[in-house]
């Protein structure tokens, strides 16, 4: 007789954990579905609102629809033409449909607007580093990091055009301080190659196994 006694049902976890995400993603699809429809909405019954324009086309380009969300990033740059962050995010559109050229002059746009937006300085310092234009692109990473020391990117690519121009006391010093910053990862790695490639080993690679770890010099392994 079984009656009064507990028993136990056994739940494979993994079998729950794939539910689980399931229905996770059942309830993203949802939410996403839902701020596509409200957002169109919005801009339909504001069409001449820029920040209607502006958050739907940020939105759009998050979910990779990417030439629907150029058409309303730049409309909203052309509605307030004084917002620098419409600029931007539309030059980021540009980009993402493979229009550099509009993409560059959308960044422009917006240091017209705002001679410190970081992200455009960073932006249009890429640009130009990819076109070969190392001088014009490190003045953009010198302003950049005029405004934030520490951007990752900046100080990264700061020390690639160094090394291109062959300024290599210069080069030294900056892959000295990026290392400082960010010591460690993939990036960590390739700047101490380019910082022992300048005949400086305050920082070195050595590889463990199947890893590579860098190290300064007066860090024991």
């Amino acid at each position: 007789d079984f009656r009064g006694v507990k028993t136990f049902q056994y739940v494979d976890t993994k079998d729950s954990n794939a539910k689980n995400e399931l229905m996770a993603g059942r309830i993203e699809e949802m939410i996403k579905k839902e701020l596509r429809e409200g957002g169109l909405t919005e801009v339909q019954e504001n069409p001449d609102s820029a920040l209607a324009n502006y958050y739907y086309g940020r939105f759009l380009l998050l979910e990779k629809d990417n030439k629907q969300a150029l058409k309303y990033l730049r409309k909203a740059g052309e509605l307030e033409g004084d917002n620098a962050d419409y600029h931007f995010w539309a030059g980021v559109a540009y980009g993402a449909n493979g229009m550099i050229a509009q993409e560059e002059k959308s960044y422009i746009k917006a240091l017209a607007v705002d001679e410190s937006h970081l992200q455009s300085l960073i932006y249009l310092g890429h640009i130009k580093l990819a076109k070969n234009k190392y001088r014009e692109a490190l003045q953009l990473y010198t302003r950049a990091l005029d405004i934030w020391p520490d951007s990752p990117s900046a100080l990264y690519n700061r020390g690639l055009i160094l090394n291109k121009l062959g300024r290599t006391p210069e080069e030294r010093l900056a892959w000295l301080y990026y290392l400082n910053i960010f010591p460690s990862g993939e990036m960590a790695r390739m700047a101490t190659d380019y910082l022992n490639a300048a005949q400086d080993y305050n920082f070195r690679n050595h590889k463990l196994g199947e890893h590579t770890i860098t190290t300064e010099k007066n860090l024991k392994i």
